[in-house]
């Protein structure tokens, strides 16, 4: 492991920096590409995303971003990651983002269930990060639900015995339209 992590204090796992401490990783390895590959044998770690999200957002997240595509399909933590380091990135190849961009639309407009309710999924993880405390048990969302995320609502109410879907719905799943937003 690089020096600099050890330098930075005590973290949930030894000689990793602490949460205080991954800003200074962050910063750190944005003045070095050697360094970036560090963050890149993390992508896996959700420990290590909180850093990797803040070098994004003062560096070049091409390569993370597209080590967060590489699994087939990529798991939903990395679609999560790559998509949270695409919106606050301070620069990424145009190459790169529209990979990103096509593999979130191609998969939620996938046949197979598997691949939009992993796109789904993501967005919904996204959604939950973004949310807005209004007091201890109230939260605001701050967009609209779309119907991908609605059917993994509906699956897992399904999964416990409760059927909510909608009645103009003609099949268990939600019709394809042109606008995702349309249920």
């Amino acid at each position: 492991m690089s020096r600099p992590f050890r330098r930075l204090g005590r973290g949930g796992r030894c000689g990793e920096p602490s949460a205080d401490g991954r800003l200074g990783a962050a910063v750190h390895i944005s003045k070095g590409k050697e360094d970036e590959q560090v963050l890149v044998a993390h992508v896996g770690d959700s420990w290590w995303h909180e850093t990797i999200r803040l070098y994004c957002a003062q560096s070049n997240a091409t390569a993370l971003i597209a080590a967060c595509l590489t699994g087939n399909p990529p798991s939903i933590s990395a679609l999560t990651l790559a998509s949270e380091c695409q919106q606050e990135a301070l620069e990424i190849q145009p190459t790169v983002r529209a990979q990103l961009d096509a593999m979130l639309d191609q998969c939620m407009e996938d046949a197979e269930p598997e691949r939009w309710r992993l796109v789904a999924e993501v967005l919904l993880t996204r959604r939950v990060r973004e949310m807005i405390l209004l007091s201890e048990t109230v939260y605001r969302d701050t967009s609209l639900v779309t119907c991908a995320e609605y059917q993994v609502f509906l699956d897992e109410q399904r999964a416990q015995g409760t059927f909510c879907q909608p009645d103009h719905w003609e099949a268990e799943l939600f019709p394809q339209t042109q606008d995702e937003l349309l249920c």
